[in-house]
């Protein structure tokens, strides 16, 4: 019988984990947040995306979770070796504009169909059976904070109407600003508005606006009204440069604003 040292023993042991890890290891690279860049259609093509809707994924080994677009949702999920399998995913059942609906469809129907995937640097691409890419991600990293701009007025560049995303009467002068002691102030292009708010690092939360009522032409009025509609309750929030962009709870953009120069 052949004596074995006992470090050698030791050495193949370690050896035999350190081997046995990398796939673990290769798969680990796959955990993270994401957003959804791409999403191909059954011919191939690419699916049309909407400024209304921001897809996101969350991949922690056991699930792959996120916003559809809409709708919040989860699946089961399964890697070894670059093949991946994703179970059906489970979804409130919110009901958002046509289009927003639509790709949230195709990208929930596109998960069950992954096979494998492919890391290449920060972007994730998941496969058909066919070897196409029928989602593409790009991983999201943390953003650095930036301080909120209290006492900066903005103006309306962009604002969610009619169920669409479309630009704001600039001539207007559809104004916001906010004050380091909870209250803002703004003009909605015909009346005075104000009120106070509540802040977290990536949410904001209105108190019932309090508004004058002065009669102006249709076309100020609407638009007024349709950003009154969106300024209350809580929204999220992302500070962009010199904008301020308000998003619903499905990470969608309901209105746009610009730092304002007075004159």
């Amino acid at each position: 019988m052949v004596h074995i040292p006992g470090y050698v023993i030791g050495t193949i042991l370690v050896l035999c984990l350190v081997f046995s890890g990398f796939p673990a290891l290769a798969e680990n690279s796959l955990f993270g947040s994401y957003i959804v860049t791409e999403i191909r259609d059954e011919a191939g093509a690419l699916f049309k995306h909407s400024d209304l809707s921001r897809i996101t994924a969350t991949i922690d080994g056991l699930n792959i979770s996120g916003s559809a677009g809409c709708n919040q949702y989860k699946a089961a999920i399964t890697m070894k070796d670059g093949a991946i399998t994703i179970s059906a995913p489970a979804a409130t059942l919110k009901y958002c504009q046509p289009e927003v609906m639509k790709e949230e469809s195709q990208y929930l129907k596109n998960l069950e169909k992954i096979v494998h995937y492919k890391i290449i640097d920060d972007n994730l691409l998941l496969f058909d059976a066919e070897n196409h890419p029928i989602i593409s991600f790009t991983r999201s990293e943390e953003k650095e904070s930036i301080p909120f701009p209290y006492d900066t007025p903005f103006i309306l560049t962009r604002i969610l109407r009619d169920d669409q995303l479309k630009y704001a009467f600039l001539a207007l002068k559809t104004l916001i600003e906010f004050h380091p002691d909870g209250t803002f102030i703004g003009n909605g292009g015909c009346n005075e508005f104000s009120g106070t708010y509540n802040l977290t690092a990536n949410t904001i939360t209105f108190d019932p606006v309090t508004v004058t009522k002065k009669a102006c032409n249709k076309s100020r009025l609407n638009q007024e009204q349709a950003l009154l509609d969106i300024i209350k309750g809580t929204l999220g929030y992302e500070i962009r440069n010199d904008q301020l962009i308000l998003l619903n709870d499905a990470g969608g953009m309901v209105a746009e604003w610009k730092e304002y120069d007075t004159p």
